[in-house]
């Protein structure tokens, strides 16, 4: 049901800030009682029990804790506050002449119905009608979702120490540990000198180490500054932790220390990583086991293991998969497998139990299905030449009940025949029809996702589909495309060929999962291929679109949900990303219930990250409802006096005791590494825009770290913002790791509701109209902008080193922007940074949508390259040599993107049911094929591209008198 109209409960307040309220005691007496609006109900309970104490029947009641409050809510619904530590002002019961509130006795599982209230608050009640849907469908996905996602979570408790870890922090890695040409500069003999401050002594180290080197080695290093400064003896670096100033992130696991994010970072500013050396808990009870193959002595492959892995009530489970790297095939018939499970100590790590069996059975018969067997335990002079006690016997330990006990599930291949050594299983056998043309049939799978597929095509395609499984299978999609559908043996057989599929890359097997593929085993293989191929950094990149696929599944219950949910339960990163993708879309009743369902099973199963994500959505409702009174026609931000009085009133409100400690310490919406300490009121500002959007700062919560600047924006819609700033984001990872760094600054941008969101406040920047004022307002003068950089940049140097910031950037941008088509570009909506780094905003127009007046295009050029620009890569017109230089770097870019057309085509294909504007259908899409260009040749492309780059050089005087017009535009308002 829609919500009910009621009277604004402020208007009630008395100067004291109270309000009177009916309260209906459990013993039928009804008492007024003026309470402060701001006041815990916790506190208010208590008073009123002051009050009650000296009316009749008071004897009659029991303890405050046995009773919480009733209202009816905005929805018109009968609520239980279980939470006593909101105010009046966070609830704002529905009323009619005096508010009310009823108390009753605590029934039913309290904390059930806690968690439950706190799902509502972030989820919202709304008009979710469950009714909708089968009610048989909702209860299988709900429990068997729930079952899954349990069972994940039991499995999370037996993982070590350092995967725990990745759970809520994982990793932030480069996709390549390699350093692009330019960067090795900034290294000293392949060293990067680090700062660490100990976290227990506050003592800082200056450490030179390799750039190749691990963290563990860093901390090493550290630990030996500190035994040596303190006299004491060295501690073992597997206890410790690096934490980078300012963020909640860490640095461990076996990567160099230039592939994480961070350090890389640093690296292209030239300035030392700084890092927290934190202590870690004591490891208690953690066990590593390992599992090798051998022949005899002689090992066959290398030895996998489980990682450390801690030890519960006695027992500990592991669900990772250990993969010899060697063929069933070429097993000898004489192989073991040998087990020996290691107990990690303060010190070293000892052998505490062994197990060996052999691969095959007495009749030849490889091993397969689970096998429980009881462990032989290390006795004192046991030794092993080995890892694994090679030498062991094969035969099972008779006095099991006194030993550790291994279970362990052997794969069955998928196939039900046992196989027998030694022969192998039988294998299908393919016939290809070699009178086809091959050259007919690359020429088929090449087309570009968009363009259709005729009949004899199809028909070719579906002939040599053994050939496509053999040879092409990222031509999957084109195969699906060439089935009749409404063939039922044509659809068994492709059935039937999936199985042997070979899973794809990730850019196709994302086209899988869009609207012309709805085939449940289609859509599964497309999760599993996703599963094997994505890590969580790099689902996280794609999860726009994953949750958008969403969509398209007939059943509640599907493979995407699944795999969304597994990864969601273990990183609470992709889990903070999941529920606010699904919780800005909450508002569309296409989706509602699914999204509600989701996200109800992922907070149930993640109650510590339920609290988290309460916070930040309370933090929401309290800036949206900022927003609210100061967007109100009480204030005119254009008259000075005005705009004042606004940002006084508002400051006013956000010192208010209940929004302070609501809009302090919380996680970032944006991103979990940034923790938002204390909100400085005095920094807090609204921007002079129609909607009003809050510049909101924040203290960071590492006391080294800068202060967290955000915008809150209510009443635009984020969303083509989002997905544009996601591209920019994923073409900067494909350049990077191809050895291009760009430069690219696509600043964190979020939808948290309709019409509702955050942005990134990128600091130190002005737009270029801005910089433009600064200099004589003269928007014609092309030197405004290297100008102003020399302001920042004194020296010959500096300003070089501002200048290749520019000169990588502007290309980048200038790709990017062609590409993707993004219109309306002018002089408030392109950034500089005093670094040189020069970045786009507000997205409005993208995909050729491109704004007229009078039918005239605004935007004449394939992008922006005006004289200011070039003035600036040319270092004030000293080194013309750099103009050649950006435009390589430019065509590099480009073709880049192009081999990757595919992802960009599926990346936005997946996008069609967000309800974009400006994306509706596959004609919206086509404009890629319009700048990719993938029915060109590669060198046909680059020539078609540098037609277009010509073009904006010889319009240019276009942009700038758009720059001109918009400074006088915006004079005059």
């Amino acid at each position: 049901m829609p919500p009910l109209a009621t009277p604004d409960m402020q208007s009630l307040l008395n100067p004291d800030g109270c309000i009177l309220i009916d309260f209906l005691l459990p013993t039928g007496i009804i008492v007024p009682l003026s309470v402060n609006f701001y006041e815990p109900l916790e506190q208010i309970k208590k008073e009123l029990w002051l009050k009650a104490s000296k009316l009749p029947l008071y004897s009659l009641l029991n303890s405050t804790c046995c009773y919480c409050f009733v209202c009816v809510n905005q929805l018109g619904v009968k609520e239980e506050l279980i939470d006593e530590s909101q105010c009046l002002n966070d609830i704002r019961p529905f009323y009619s002449t005096i508010p009310f509130l009823k108390l009753v006795e605590k029934q039913g599982d309290e904390n059930n119905k806690t968690l439950l209230r706190n799902i509502n608050s972030l989820v919202g009640k709304g008009p979710q009608k469950l009714e909708a849907w089968s009610t048989a469908e909702v209860t299988e996905f709900s429990t068997k979702m729930q079952q899954h996602c349990d069972r994940i979570l039991q499995n999370r408790k037996s993982r070590g120490w350092v995967e725990n870890l990745r759970i809520k922090h994982p990793q932030r890695l480069r996709p390549s540990w390699e350093l692009p040409p330019r960067l090795q500069g900034h290294l000293s003999n392949d060293c990067i000198v680090v700062e660490i401050r100990n976290e227990m002594t506050q003592a800082t180290y200056t450490v030179k180490q390799p750039a190749m080197g691990h963290p563990v080695d860093l901390i090493t290093v550290a630990l030996r500054k500190w035994a040596n400064t303190s006299g004491r003896n060295p501690e073992d670096p597997d206890h410790y932790v690096l934490k980078p100033y300012g963020y909640e992130d860490y640095i461990y696991g076996d990567y160099p220390l230039q592939q994480f994010k961070y350090v890389y970072s640093c690296l292209i500013k030239n300035k030392a990583p700084q890092f927290w050396l934190l202590k870690r808990d004591d490891i208690v009870g953690e066990v590593k086991l390992f599992v090798g193959l051998y022949h005899g002595s002689e090992s066959l492959c290398e030895v996998c293991n489980t990682g450390e892995v801690q030890i519960n009530n006695g027992s500990c489970n592991v669900t990772i998969d250990l993969k010899f790297d060697i063929n069933v095939s070429d097993l000898p018939s004489a192989s073991r497998i040998c087990f020996a499970l290691y107990s990690l100590g303060n010190i070293e790590m000892l052998p505490a139990a062994w197990v060996n069996i052999p691969v095959y059975d007495f009749r030849s018969r490889l091993i397969r299905g689970e096998r429980t067997m009881d462990m032989w335990t290390v006795e004192d002079n046991l030794g092993f030449d080995e890892i694994c006690h090679v030498l062991g016997t094969i035969a099972p330990n008779p006095y099991g009940h006194d030993s550790p006990s291994l279970s362990v599930l052997f794969p069955d291949y998928n196939i039900r025949p046992n196989i027998i050594y030694p022969s192998y299983d039988k294998v299908i056998s393919f016939f290809w029809k070699k009178t086809h043309s091959h050259y007919e049939l690359q020429m088929i799978i090449n087309k570009d996702p968009l363009s259709p597929l005729f009949e004899q095509e199809k028909e070719l395609l579906w002939l040599l589909r053994y050939e496509c499984l053999e040879k092409y299978p990222h031509a999957l999609s084109k195969l699906l495309s060439s089935i009749k559908w409404c063939n039922h043996i044509d659809v068994a057989k492709m059935t039937a060929l999936l199985q042997a599929w070979q899973c794809l890359p990730v850019d196709y097997a994302l086209e899988l999962l869009d609207f012309n593929f709805p085939d449940k085993n289609v859509r599964e293989f497309a999760i599993k291929s996703l599963d094997e191929k994505l890590c969580d950094d790099e689902m996280s990149q794609y999860l726009l679109q994953l949750v958008q696929a969403v969509k398209y599944e007939i059943y509640l219950n599907c493979p995407l949900v699944k795999f969304l949910l597994s990864r969601a339960v273990q990183n609470q990163h992709i889990g903070q990303q999941l529920f606010w993708h699904l919780k800005s879309e909450m508002h569309d009743p296409r989706v509602m219930v699914r999204f509600r369902l989701i996200i109800e099973v992922y907070l149930r199963s993640s109650k510590d990250h339920l609290l988290v994500l309460l916070k930040q959505s309370e933090a929401l409702g309290k800036l949206k409802g900022v927003n609210e009174i100061v967007k109100s026609s009480s204030f005119n931000l254009q008259d000075a006096k005005q705009n004042k009085k606004a940002k006084d009133h508002m400051k006013k409100i956000l010192d208010q005791k209940s929004f302070k400690e609501c809009l302090s310490n919380l996680c970032s919406p944006l991103s979990s590494i940034y923790k938002l300490k204390e909100l400085l009121t005095e920094k807090c500002n609204i921007f002079n825009s129609k909607k009003r959007p809050l510049h909101i700062v924040w203290s960071n919560d590492d006391i080294y770290g800068s202060d967290i600047n955000l915008i809150f924006k209510n009443g635009d819609d984020l969303r083509q913002d989002m997905l544009t700033l996601q591209m920019f984001q994923i073409m900067d990872n494909i350049w990077q790791f191809e050895g291009l760094d760009l430069r690219m600054n696509p600043y964190g941008c979020l939808a948290t509701g309709h019409e509702q969101g955050m942005i990134e406040v990128v600091t130190m920047s002005k737009t270029v109209a801005n910089i433009q004022k600064w200099y004589n307002k003269n928007a014609f003068n092309r030197k405004a902008l290297f100008e102003w950089l020399k302001c920042f940049h004194p020296t010959k140097e500096s300003l070089e080193g501002a200048v290749e910031e520019f000169i990588l950037s502007c290309a980048g941008y200038c790709v990017a922007t062609y590409v993707l088509g993004i219109g309306d570009r002018h002089n408030d909506n392109i950034m500089l940074k005093e670094s040189g780094q020069l970045f786009h905003i507000d997205f409005g127009h993208f995909l050729g949508n491109f704004k007229s007046k009078f039918g005239v295009r605004r935007d004449r050029v394939p992008f922006v390259l005006t004289t200011h620009f070039v003035y600036v890569i040319t270092n004030g017109d000293t080194k013309l040599e750099n103009f050649k230089r950006f435009k390589e770097y430019c065509e590099s870019a480009y073709l880049i993107l192009r081999r990757k057309g595919h992802l960009f085509f599926s990346l936005f294909m997946m996008m069609l049911s967000s309800g974009l504007p400006q994306l509706t259908c596959t004609r919206d899409v086509e404009y890629l094929r319009e700048t990719l260009k993938p029915d060109l040749s590669e060198e046909e492309a680059l020539n078609h591209f540098r037609l277009k780059f010509q073009d904006a050089i010889k319009n240019s005087w276009t942009t700038t008198l758009n720059f001109f017009i918009h400074i006088k535009a915006k004079d005059n308002t």
